[in-house]
C-alpha cells in the first residue's frame, strides 16, 4: 500500500517541492562553537529537503525545458509569413514560396526613355509612379502550401497613347501547392516536429527518472540512519547490561561467593562493549553524512555539523505483493520502458519520412487573382488626327481600381502538375535503410528494458517477502533470547550459573537484537527498490511529477 503523506509537487519549469511543514525556519548557519543544530526530519521532510535542492535534478530539468523549447522552434517552419514587395516585383499569381524583397512598405520608380517609333507617344517617354506588393506565406506541417497576396500601383505618363493618366491598377490572388507524393503528410513535411515532440516525451521520462533516483537514494540513506541509531541503543543497552553484570559480580566477590577472575571476565565484556560503542557511534556518522549530501548539506541550518534526528518508527506492517499485478505496473510505469516507446516513436517518424522521400515529385499547383484598374481617363478628340488630341478628362482614383477589382469581372487562373524524379535515388535508399535499422534498434532496446524489468521485479518481490519472513523470525528470536538471558541471571543470582554463560546469553541478545532492526530496515529498504523498479516510488512518497 503506498504510504500516507502530504503529497510533494515537482514542478515542470523549476523543481518546485510542497508539503504541508514549512520550507523556512532552519534560521543562521551555525557558528564555530555554537552547540550542534538539531535538526528532526521524517522521511517526508528528507524527500522535500533532496529534491528543493538537488543540483541532478536542476541539470536534467534544464535538458527538458530546452527540450520542449525545441518544439516551439520546430514549429516556427510553419508559422504564417507577410512579404512586403518592391516596384518591379513579380505578378501575386506566381511560383508558391517566391517572395519579393522585403525592404519596405512601398516604393517609387520613374523612367525617360527615347522614342523608338512614331508610336510612343512622346519624343521623350517620361514615366513616374509608385508600386506596393503585400503577400502572406504558409506552410502547413501536411505539405499544403498557399500564397495570399495584394499588389496595388500608380502610374504617371507624357504619352499620348496612354487612356488612364494618371492610372491605377490592383490585382487581389491566391495560389497554393500540394504535393501528392514526396512531401505529403505529417511524417514528411513534419518531421522534425514530431521528432521534437518525441525527444520531449524521451527529456520528461530522463526527468521522472532522474526524480525516481534520488527518492530511492534518500529513502535508503534515511532508513540507514535510522538503523544506525538504533543500533546505537542496542549497542549502549548491551553496555548497560555488561556493567550490570560486572556490579553484581563485585558483589559477590566480596562476599566470597565466586572467585575474584569472574570480575575479570566481567569487566573484559565492558571493554568489549566499549569497543562496539565507538564502532557504532562512527556508524552512526558515516549514515547521517550520507543523508546530509543527499539533503545538500550546505543548505541545512547547521551545514554539515546539523545533528539528523531521525523521527520515522522503523515498526512495519508485512504486506503481502502480487508478483504479477507489480510486473503489469512497472511495464506501464517505468521511465525506462516509456523512454524505449518514445524513442520507438521517433524512429518510426524517420522511416516514413525517409520511405516519402523514395518516391517521385509530384505536387497540384494552382491560383486564381482578380484585377482592377482605375484612374483619371483622357478624352480624346472624336475627329481623329496623329497624335490623338486630348481635349478632356473624366476624373477617377483608386477607388475606381478596388471597385473594378471586387466586382470580380477579370479574373486569371492556372491549375496544373509539378512533376520530378530522381536517377537513382541512392541518397534516400541509404536514408531509409539506416532509419529502418534504427527503428529494428529501438524495438530491441524496448524487449531488453521489458526483460530486465521483469526481472528485476521478480528479485524485488522475492526480496520484500524473504525481508518479511526474516522480521517474523527474527522477533521470535529476540523474544525468546530476552527469556533466556532473564532465566541466566535469576540463576546467576542464586549461584546456579556463571559470569561467561551470562555474558554470553547478553551478547546473543544484543546480536539477535541487531538482527531484528536490520531486518526491519532491510524489508523498508525492500519496499522502496520494489517501489523503484515498479515506477511506482514517487506514488508511494507522495511525489507528483508534472
Amino acid at each position: 500500500m503506498p504510504r500516507s503523506c502530504t503529497p510533494i509537487l515537482v514542478a515542470a519549469a523549476a523543481v518546485l517541492v510542497l508539503l504541508a511543514q514549512p520550507t523556512t525556519g532552519f534560521g543562521a548557519p551555525q557558528q564555530q562553537g555554537e552547540q550542534p543544530t538539531t535538526l528532526r526530519l521524517s522521511l517526508d521532510r528528507a524527500l522535500r529537503l533532496a529534491l528543493e535542492h538537488n543540483l541532478d535534478i536542476a541539470v536534467v530539468n534544464y535538458d527538458r525545458r530546452i527540450a520542449r523549447q525545441n518544439i516551439v522552434a520546430q514549429s516556427g517552419a510553419f508559422d504564417p509569413r507577410i512579404d512586403v514587395g518592391i516596384p518591379g516585383a513579380t505578378a501575386v499569381i506566381g511560383q508558391v514560396g517566391q517572395t519579393a524583397p522585403a525592404v519596405g512598405g512601398f516604393g517609387f520608380s520613374g523612367s525617360e526613355t527615347p522614342a523608338s517609333s512614331a508610336l510612343a507617344g512622346a519624343a521623350v517617354n517620361v514615366s513616374q509612379g509608385y508600386n506596393t506588393q503585400v503577400q502572406i506565406f504558409q506552410k502547413l506541417d501536411f505539405g499544403f502550401s498557399y500564397q495570399l497576396g495584394y499588389n496595388v500601383n500608380r502610374t504617371t505618363t507624357n504619352s499620348v497613347f496612354t487612356s488612364l493618366n494618371p492610372g491605377w491598377g490592383n490585382t487581389l490572388g491566391f495560389a497554393f501547392a500540394q504535393p501528392l507524393l514526396k512531401g505529403r503528410g505529417k511524417e514528411s513535411a513534419g518531421a522534425q516536429l514530431l521528432l521534437a515532440r518525441a525527444n520531449s516525451s524521451v527529456s520528461d521520462e530522463n526527468f521522472r527518472a532522474q526524480v525516481n533516483t534520488i527518492l530511492f537514494n534518500v529513502v535508503q540513506a534515511y532508513w540507514e540512519l535510522v538503523f544506525a541509531e538504533r543500533n546505537l541503543v542496542v549497542v549502549e543497552q548491551s553496555l548497560q547490561l555488561a556493567q550490570d553484570q560486572l556490579e553484581r559480580t563485585q558483589a559477590q566477590v566480596e562476599v566470597g561467593m565466586i572467585a575474584p577472575v569472574e570480575e575479570t571476565q566481567a569487566k573484559v565484556a565492558v571493554a568489549q562493549r566499549n569497543n562496539d560503542l565507538i564502532v557504532a557511534r562512527n556508524s552512526l556518522e558515516n549514515s547521517a553524512d550520507n543523508l546530509r549530501a543527499l539533503l545538500k548539506a550546505e543548505s541545512l541550518p547547521g551545514g554539515w555539523a546539523t545533528e539528523l534526528d531521525a523521527t520515522e518508527a522503523p515498526e512495519i506492517a508485512i504486506e503481502q505483493v502480487n508478483i504479477e499485478e507489480a510486473i503489469q505496473t512497472a511495464l506501464a510505469n517505468r521511465p525506462e520502458i516509456a523512454t524505449a516507446r518514445a524513442q520507438i516513436a521517433a524512429r518510426r517518424v524517420e522511416v516514413i519520412s525517409a520511405n516519402n522521400a523514395l518516391l517521385p515529385a509530384l505536387d497540384i499547383v494552382g491560383g486564381l487573382s482578380f484585377n482592377g484598374i482605375g484612374g483619371t481617363e483622357l478624352v480624346f478628340d472624336p475627329e481623329g488626327g496623329f497624335p490623338p488630341q486630348v481635349i478632356g478628362t473624366i476624373p477617377g482614383g483608386y477607388g475606381d481600381a478596388v471597385g473594378e477589382l471586387f466586382g470580380f469581372s477579370f479574373p486569371t487562373w492556372r491549375v496544373g502538375f509539378n512533376f520530378s524524379m530522381p536517377i537513382g535515388n541512392n541518397a534516400a535508399k541509404g536514408t531509409y535503410a539506416q532509419a529502418t535499422l534504427n527503428e529494428d534498434k529501438a524495438r530491441t532496446e524496448l524487449d531488453r528494458s521489458e526483460q530486465q524489468t521483469i526481472l528485476e521485479v521478480r528479485l524485488a518481490v522475492r526480496a520484500v517477502s524473504d525481508a518479511g519472513e526474516l522480521v517474523t523470525s527474527t522477533r521470535a528470536t529476540r523474544e525468546l533470547a530476552e527469556q533466556q538471558l532473564a532465566i541466566e541471571q535469576d540463576r546467576f543470582d542464586v549461584g546456579m550459573s556463571t559470569n561467561f554463560e551470562v555474558l554470553t546469553f547478553q551478547d546473543d541478545l544484543a546480536r539477535i537484537q541487531v538482527q531484528e532492526l536490520r531486518s526491519i530496515i532491510d524489508y523498508r529498504r525492500a519496499r522502496a527498490a520494489l517501489a523503484r523498479v515498479t515506477g511506482a516510488i514517487a506514488t508511494r512518497y507522495g511525489v507528483q511529477i508534472q
